[in-house]
């Protein structure tokens, strides 16, 4: 059985290569590295390059040779692998690293996936190449995961108490129904924290015709002033409404862009986007395109 690696060329080891060399069938690299290696003839690759600001996949296929070879003028580094690669195909369509963050098992830090593949190669098994290979976005764990990530820290630590207390089973399981827990995530952000700012923003409207302006702007608090004089003027009330208005307004009216190939009209807010494509699933099992998740503004994080 051949082993699966991801090859990142922006990695400085990666010597004598052009910036096309893998659009021919058959090129030749050097890898220069202080250790022995565990590439073989007949591993599979996918190739992870660096285009602008982005880690990106570009291209997949197999090695077709390795020798080490000696090179008496590289004096600090051990080895030097001759390494003959065959591109079996491009990968064009979901490969960019970012979006495979809640896709692959061998990411566990979701915020900053490409510390995974900072070396110059690294291993992945066959589940996370093939997902890798045919663009697979898992979409219910994606938006799970970006969601519960976009939140602030308080309210993430409420969510997983809530979810823990009310079902622990589902929380502890190896497998877990993403599908299951989105929808608890939807729940706890329209009921903990739209309801309340959309009723803080009609109480303030309510509470500016009969109270002066300045002293709603200056004086009214969520604080006694002597608990911390620090934190009075970032728990104004103005203040609050004022972060909770540019929430509402991103949440109410944000456009999301509707695939060419989607024939119904999608509601004009992430959650509700968000809900009609995690809802169509039977499974967590179903790819999208990943594309729709990097348009999305996720404005959840309130102070």
């Amino acid at each position: 059985m051949p082993n699966h690696f991801v090859f990142n060329f922006g990695n400085h080891h990666w010597k004598n290569r052009s910036n096309s060399f893998l659009d021919i069938k058959i090129s030749t690299i050097e890898l220069h590295i202080r250790r022995n290696v565990s590439i073989q003839a007949g591993d599979k690759f996918i190739a992870l390059q660096n285009e602008e600001l982005d880690a990106v996949f570009t291209h997949f296929g197999s090695v077709e040779k390795i020798e080490k070879i000696k090179d008496d003028s590289i004096q600090e580094l051990a080895f030097v692998f001759k390494i003959e690669l065959r591109s079996e195909g491009k990968l064009q369509i979901n490969n960019q690293l970012a979006d495979f963050a809640y896709s692959l098992k061998r990411i566990t830090n979701y915020l900053s996936p490409e510390k995974h593949f900072n070396r110059s190669y690294s291993n992945i098994d066959e589940f996370d190449f093939e997902t890798i290979r045919e663009g697979r976005i898992y979409i219910a764990r994606t938006a799970f995961g970006r969601l519960i990530n976009s939140m602030e820290l308080t309210h993430r630590i409420n969510f997983i108490r809530h979810y823990v207390s009310d079902d622990p089973e589902a929380f502890l399981v190896k497998d877990k129904n993403y599908i299951e827990a989105y929808n608890r995530l939807s729940n706890y952000i329209k009921i903990i924290i739209i309801q309340p700012a959309r009723q803080l923003r009609e109480a303030f409207s309510l509470f500016k015709e009969i109270v002066n302006y300045d002293q709603i702007t200056e004086q009214t608090t969520f604080q006694k002033e002597s608990e911390n004089t620090l934190k009075v003027k970032a728990d104004t009330i103005s203040n609050q409404v004022e972060i909770v208005e540019t929430f509402l307004n991103k949440h109410d009216t944000q456009n999301t862009l509707v695939s060419q190939e989607v024939d119904s009209k999608i509601e004009p807010n992430f959650l509700d986007y968000l809900e009609t494509q995690v809802s169509s699933l039977e499974s967590d099992q179903i790819f999208s395109n990943s594309k729709k998740f990097r348009e999305l503004d996720w404005p959840i994080i309130l102070s």
